[in-house]
């Protein structure tokens, strides 16, 4: 039997949970494991966001899911888009041309962006990029809020609140000797296992 629907896309990841509540329902007589099923929910979500983020570029659109699971032993899906076609040279391009403006200095490399690291931990864990961008943002608002106990980040270093304490300066302007209060500041200690595999073992 064939079952299919139309699902119109906004520019946010918004629709997943409703296209992955339809598949679900469309499959769940075929007897699909719990594992089974998770699978199916990684693949249709990861393609979901793809269409999104490189077909519609954002703009919306829509897409049609088909399922055909007239084969006793495989359920066969498809996913219909209208818009232009996937070119990765393009989208690598576009990559290139957003860090050109993140530079962190003179002589220094590129800055890696928000959307490359997720593309990239998203690809050696098998996961779709939705989800390791909300476990992106899941840490650091852990991070927010625990900073005042010391919040490790393993392998790269531990986050923490410093009282500075109070200190004589000087105004940058006119010279003259002012009173810096004390004050408390977050910083971030960098571990020493990176900073060796970063600058080289002395």
């Amino acid at each position: 039997m064939v079952k299919k629907a139309t699902f119109s896309l906004s520019s946010q990841v918004d629709q997943v949970s409703d296209i992955l509540r339809w598949i679900k329902g469309q499959v769940t007589a075929n007897g699909l494991t719990a594992k089974e099923m998770k699978k199916i929910e990684l693949a249709v979500e990861e393609v979901v966001v793809n269409v999104i983020e490189h077909t519609y570029q954002g703009k919306g659109g829509e897409l049609e899911i088909v399922i055909n699971d007239a084969k006793s032993d495989c359920l066969v899906f498809v996913f219909k888009d209208s818009g232009a076609p996937f070119d990765p040279l393009a989208y690598l391009e576009m990559l290139q041309k957003e860090n050109s403006h993140e530079r962190g200095g003179v002589g220094m490399g590129k800055t890696m962006t928000k959307a490359q690291i997720v593309t990239i931990l998203a690809g050696k864990a098998n996961l779709p990029k939705s989800t390791i961008a909300g476990l992106l943002e899941d840490q650091a608002k852990l991070a927010a809020r625990e900073a005042k106990n010391g919040f490790t980040v393993a392998g790269l270093g531990k986050l923490v609140l410093v009282n500075r304490k109070a200190r004589m300066g000087r105004n940058p302007q006119t010279g003259e000797p002012i009173k810096i209060p004390a004050k408390r500041v977050v910083r971030f200690r960098v571990a020493k296992a990176l900073k060796d595999a970063v600058l080289g073992k002395k």
